[in-house]
């Protein structure tokens, strides 16, 4: 009996790619003066994804994450990014469902420790995963893209943020240009507005490359809050960092300043981040870190020091 080639094809076109990142330390923690020493789960992930050809040009994509909290021993797998959606060469890509914002997004890979205790969603804004929303990915028109975001009315943040004084109306709009992995071109660079996402309206500029061993960024975002219960808490912030990267080691440090108290640690003030990666092989990293954060709303600094290992799969 013949089988046509399409026939032959769909199967292998339809599996999913199971996908994964373990990310592991032992680290000491000291927040509002109480000091422990720990094994941390950061952002701990599997997943499952996959594209299924539809004609030459359209395919559906989707996917499925689920954070695993590696240190607990109840209630540790939670959502993280799921969608379905297609994908056109010519239109650019469609989704449905949860997702990083295109904002959020739009840093790249700019954060040098993020994931970790000193990750930019302490001391920045508008860092969202937004459920009920609907994401565009345009195609690249040479090194440049843009992106957009829309949460829809009955998304519960956005619910309580209207209610709170702030419009249901939310959106999130990106442009980008180069590669953010490094993997096409040796800079990145992007702008973006987040239009009153969970109450929050926010500007930001990111910029990052590398020459030689050397790798440099920037970014520099103003946030304001549009609810009523979160009046005085408006302000700006930069980050600055700095890699240098010799045979499989990377050192790194990273700076960053803000006067907003939108954030995870709900307090303007600084944090100073220095680290070391080694990278074992592709799928495997160790590295070392020190995270100390001066917050204006705090009585005691919040720091963190540890080692740990990262596995992709």
């Amino acid at each position: 009996m013949l089988v046509s080639p399409l026939a032959m094809a769909a199967p292998a076109d339809l599996d999913p790619t199971v996908y994964g990142k373990i990310n592991v330390t032992v680290q000491n923690t000291d927040e509002a003066g109480d000091s422990t020493t720990e094994v941390k789960s950061h952002h701990s992930r599997f997943g499952l994804k996959g594209v299924a050809p539809i004609n030459d040009d359209l395919s559906a994509v989707y996917l499925l994450e689920f954070k695993v909290n590696i240190d607990e021993d109840s209630d540790n797998i939670k959502a993280r990014n799921q969608y379905v959606g297609l994908r056109s060469q010519k239109m650019g890509e469609l989704l449905l469902g949860r997702k990083d914002s295109a904002f959020k997004t739009s840093q790249g890979k700019v954060d040098r420790f993020g994931d970790i205790n000193g990750d930019i969603a302490g001391l920045f804004a508008s860092e969202d995963r937004v459920e009920e929303s609907v994401h565009y990915t345009s195609p690249k028109f040479g090194k440049a893209r843009f992106a957009a975001t829309y949460v829809l009315e009955g998304n519960s943040k956005q619910s309580d943020a209207s209610d709170n004084g702030a419009s249901s109306d939310a959106f999130s709009l990106a442009v980008s240009y180069g590669d953010s992995k490094w993997k096409n071109g040796n800079w990145y660079a992007s702008a973006s507005y987040n239009s009153e996402v969970f109450g929050i309206t926010s500007y930001r500029v990111t910029a990052y490359g590398q020459w030689n061993n050397i790798q440099l960024g920037a970014m520099f975002q103003d946030s304001e809050s549009d609810r009523d219960d979160k009046e005085g808490k408006d302000g700006d912030g930069y980050l600055v960092n700095a890699g240098y990267k010799y045979n499989d080691w990377l050192f790194k440090v990273q700076y960053q300043d803000t006067d907003m108290a939108l954030n995870k640690k709900s307090s303007a003030g600084e944090a100073i981040n220095l680290g070391v990666d080694y990278k074992l092989a592709k799928s495997t990293t160790l590295y070392a870190f020190g995270t100390s954060f001066d917050l204006e709303d705090k009585e005691n600094d919040d720091e963190y020091v540890g080692v740990g290992i990262i596995h992709l799969f």
